[in-house]
């Protein structure tokens, strides 16, 4: 059953009309397929076919062009705006990937990967019917305009238009769209005014439904008290549990972190903590992998320390960009700690979360140029950069090495006591005992605009722990002999 169309943007085998029309394709039929009338940007779908990846790949060999397979149909009628079954595309041909509509953690709604080149043929000759019954008050058409209006698939993205649409479909107790309506006045869009009154109202109709993620908001409003609610450890429990008992994995993680913390009237337990955390985590969760990693770091829970397992777990939540994730990756691998030693690695996981503006990767990062390794030059300016983004942040160990290049006068800087000693203190107020050495120094010494103290020398060594201060006297007195023997070290 080959079917070739007008726009001869495609060859489809299979019954584009018969949704359980399963053909067996022969050799004898694709020989006698129309791919000379095809252009080169032409791809084949193979329509509610069961075939294999090896059959697949050779078609596409053979036939020069991409190829599309779906187990079930991809009428974009009957598989995407009937939603009778979520249809994943195998894409064969080179630069291509499978691409399926999903649902995130937090019941938003979006496509992992997408290519409106191949696909936009498919859905737009049918995209002014499913307009059509959606007017006509078709639930699931008005769940799909919605949905595509919201991400701006196949038609032009708008939050007014697709909250139009959810409200339609919310008038016919449609969970969903009464959930993403609570988003929507949580988040102020669509025109909306931010209100978490309003938002709240929407969550207790999906979850008196049974939807798991509007029952984790409920929960989190009683939890946090909004949306005129008062707070409620016994409200907050219940609708965790609730939404845990559905597999949300927010809720999950909520119980987790509940067990860790003894809250809600809850005995603390490490191990029912663990319990909750691993379940979460086996959903994709971040916020849970990244826990997992710390339990097998510390052992917490009775759980053997593992620095490979705990490696494991802070890498999938990295790859979800979790900014302390990828901070204890590249601690991980700048220590050697379940995985080869690589400053270069330490350096790619820093720069990853330095540039979600995470201050201790970002002053990381200076110390490698400070001093030159991991492949980087050694640079006092490139060091400055990032310390100061990350001593602007607060940054007590930033602010102290930025303080010593100003006392220094490196990376372009003209040499300023009045400017360090600034900088020493804000580290010094933050307890970091290098800075406060410095502050001690420099009342022993008159420097920075101070007159000489022996008592302010006094009170500032003394804010450091007695079994420390030679510790620290000596680290300093090399740092500074490294300077001026042009060699260049920071913390």
């Amino acid at each position: 059953c080959v079917r070739g169309h007008g726009h001869k943007n495609y060859v489809q085998f299979g019954n584009w009309s018969n949704w359980n029309f399963n053909p067996c394709l022969r050799s004898s039929q694709l020989a006698a397929a129309p791919f000379s009338s095809l252009s080169k940007h032409a791809f084949i779908l193979l329509d509610c076919c069961n075939v294999g990846q090896a059959f697949a790949s050779a078609l596409a060999k053979k036939a020069e062009r991409t190829v599309l397979a779906t187990k079930v149909s991809f009428d974009p009628v009957e598989a995407v705006f009937r939603q009778a079954e979520t249809p994943e595309l195998l894409i064969y041909g080179e630069g291509r990937v499978p691409l399926t509509y999903t649902f995130l953690p937090d019941g938003s709604e979006r496509l992992l990967e997408e290519d409106e080149v191949l696909l936009r043929p498919l859905f737009q000759e049918k995209l002014e019917y499913v307009k059509q019954v959606a007017e006509e008050g078709d639930l699931h058409a008005q769940a799909t305009l919605a949905r595509m209006h919201r991400l701006g698939q196949w038609v032009e993205r708008s939050d007014k238009e697709a909250l139009h649409w959810y409200r339609l479909a919310a008038a016919q107790k449609d969970s969903q769209a009464q959930y993403m309506i609570g988003t929507f006045y949580r988040d102020g869009l669509g025109g909306l005014d931010c209100s978490d009154e309003e938002a709240l109202h929407w969550f207790r109709l999906a979850a008196d439904q049974g939807h798991p993620h509007a029952m984790y908001q409920v929960a989190r409003y009683y939890d946090e008290g909004l949306g005129g609610l008062a707070h409620s450890d016994v409200e907050a429990l219940l609708w965790y549990r609730r939404a845990a008992d559905e597999g949300e994995s927010r809720a999950l993680f909520a119980l987790g972190g509940s067990y860790f913390q003894g809250r809600f009237g809850l005995e603390e337990s490490e191990k029912e903590a663990f319990h909750w955390f691993r379940r979460a985590a086996k959903q994709g969760l971040a916020q849970a992998e990244f826990s997992l990693g710390l339990f097998y770091k510390h052992g917490f829970g009775g759980v053997e320390k593992s620095p490979e397992k705990a490696l494991k777990w802070f890498r999938r939540a990295a790859d979800q960009h979790y900014v302390q994730a990828q901070y204890k990756v590249g601690l991980a691998y700048e220590r050697g700690a379940g995985a080869e030693k690589s400053d270069e690695e330490a350096i790619r996981w820093y720069r990853r979360a330095a540039d979600q503006g995470h201050a201790v990767s970002q002053r990381k990062i200076g110390i490698f140029y400070h001093r030159g390794r991991g492949g980087l030059p050694q640079s006092y300016a490139d060091a400055r950069h990032w310390y100061v983004l990350a001593a602007d942040q607060g940054e007590s160990c930033a602010q102290y090495n930025l303080g010593f290049l100003h006392e220094h006068g490196l990376g372009g800087l003209e040499p300023s006591d009045e400017e360090a000693l600034r900088l020493y203190r804000l580290s010094a107020d933050q307890g970091f005992p290098y800075a406060q050495f410095k502050v001690s120094e420099f009342y022993r010494e008159g420097r920075g605009g101070l007159a000489v103290s022996a008592e302010g020398a006094k009170i500032w060594m003394e804010k450091i722990p007695e079994d420390e201060r030679e510790e620290t006297r000596q680290e300093i007195e090399t740092l500074t002999k490294e300077i001026r023997d042009s060699k260049g070290l920071a913390l």
